[in-house]
């Protein structure tokens, strides 16, 4: 087994957060045989040492001001031989993305980083590797995304990415088990549901114990066994980065149409209405046909044509109406449950919540979309908003509101004391707890829970 070395922060950092870096190492790593903390300064020393006391380990300080991670430093700072197979370097950086030691990009030490910002543990390397990434090899588009780290793959159905960093993600990229396809012939009383959806579905800033999915198959699984039902469910997660509805369709059928799942949960919306806000308007308002907008590009590409590039895709000017996306985003998802529920399936769609669906921002929340900032979503915030509110009254006035899950409004309940979100739409790990028991308590209250 390995040792795992730990470079703390010079800066301060919230013993939640540590808390947070250290279960991230212990499930990304698995077993190891010790791990060694590190410290910057006699400041930084003191403080650490105060607040790791839920570890039993020793901090070590190393006292070199612009300090570089090498294999002299390391076997320096802890007396002890350094041989680069055997240990993995986690470098800690605090809530402003910053570390307290520098590294050569060349280096030949297996370092990782974790983030504050988003509890992601990732290799320091360009390419992917079978540690990081267990399915890397498995297909040919696998491979051709071992050199494109959390960028998006095309493939045979669509586009995909492989965003590792958070636990296991199978040979499409999705966070689903490796052999979920076993769930095909599972018994009557093992019922499946499955959701559909963007990033903010997959979840990409929590880690898999802490997804909203599977808090909700573990509430879901506590109330069978605490009433004394002979039920069990299993809930899968196909959420996909970039995804809008017509993505959820072509996976719902390439994946999941034979499962004969009991349940399908559709969590999206704001992809929808972005996308839609720059999509060719003949396509958008006569064939409901939205993209995402790096579909453009993707083809100027291929066909090394740039004409269009240079005037669209860098200003990604709004040219289409906010009842032209809504009507294109309604299609979609009436199509998709239509499709769901022809199969024999319930289908349920959600609304995702936002940043923006909160009555007031924590610091904590404004510094990661401060840090993630997207100028043109941000700036484009009031139409977001008020696209939100119309499909609302929409769906009230044909009498179909109370069949959504309107996760949005919920959130609407949260103020400045609750840290929720990551970035501008990504939830935390508290963000998808919240998700997972409101989804939970609608079921409750619907009589789902007994219905599947």
């Amino acid at each position: 087994m390995r040792d795992i070395i730990i470079i703390l922060p010079s800066k301060e950092v919230e013993e939640v957060d540590l808390k947070s870096s250290f279960n991230a190492i212990f499930r990304e790593f698995g077993e190891f045989s010790n791990f060694i903390l590190l410290t910057y300064n006699d400041d930084s020393y003191e403080y650490y040492k105060k607040n790791l006391d839920f570890l039993d380990a020793e901090i070590t300080p190393f006292f070199k001001k612009d300090a570089h991670l090498s294999k002299d430093l390391l076997a320096l700072v802890y007396d002890k031989a350094f041989d680069i197979d055997a240990y993995r370097v986690v470098v800690l950086r605090d809530m402003e993305n910053k570390i307290s030691i520098g590294y050569a990009d060349n280096t030949d030490i297996h370092i990782y980083m974790w983030s504050a910002l988003n509890n992601r543990i990732r290799s320091i390397k360009d390419e992917m590797s079978l540690e990081e990434d267990e399915e890397i090899d498995s297909n040919i588009f696998s491979k051709i995304a071992k050199q494109n780290r959390s960028q998006y793959v095309l493939t045979p159905y669509g586009y995909t990415m492989r965003h590792s960093g958070y636990g296991y993600i199978n040979e499409f990229g999705f966070r689903v088990p490796k052999d979920y396809q076993k769930l095909k012939n599972r018994e009557k009383n093992h019922k499946l549901i499955c959701f559909f959806g963007n990033s903010s579905c997959f979840s990409m800033r929590v880690r898999d114990n802490e997804l909203f999915t599977h808090l909700l198959e573990q509430k879901l699984n506590h109330y069978y066994q605490e009433n004394n039902i002979d039920k069990k469910v299993s809930v899968l997660n196909f959420g996909m980065m970039g995804h809008l509805v017509l993505n959820e369709i072509y996976t719902y059928i390439a994946f999941v149409q034979e499962l004969n799942p009991d349940m399908v949960f559709a969590h999206h919306l704001i992809n929808d209405l972005v996308s839609g806000m720059t999509n060719d308007n003949l396509l958008l308002q006569k064939f409901h046909f939205n993209y995402l907008y790096l579909f453009e590009e993707w083809s100027l590409k291929l066909h090394k044509n740039n004409v269009v590039i240079e005037e669209k895709i860098p200003t990604r000017n709004k040219i289409n109406t906010s009842q032209e996306i809504i009507d294109t985003y309604y299609a979609r998802d009436t199509q998709f449950k239509k499709l769901v529920e022809n199969s024999g399936s319930k289908y349920i769609s959600i609304i995702q919540p936002a940043s923006f669906s909160k009555n007031e921002l924590s610091e904590r929340e404004k510094k990661g979309i401060e840090f993630y900032i997207d100028k043109m979503t941000t700036d484009e915030e009031p139409f977001i908003k008020d696209m939100y509110n119309e499909l609302r009254n929409m769906l009230k006035e044909k009498g179909e509101y109370d069949d959504v899950i309107d996760l949005h409004t919920h959130f609407g309940k949260y103020g400045s004391n609750e840290n929720l979100f990551v970035d501008w739409i990504h939830t935390n790990a508290d963000g998808d707890r919240v998700m997972s028991e409101f989804i939970f308590e609608y079921m409750v209250d619907k009589d789902l829970i007994n219905k599947i």
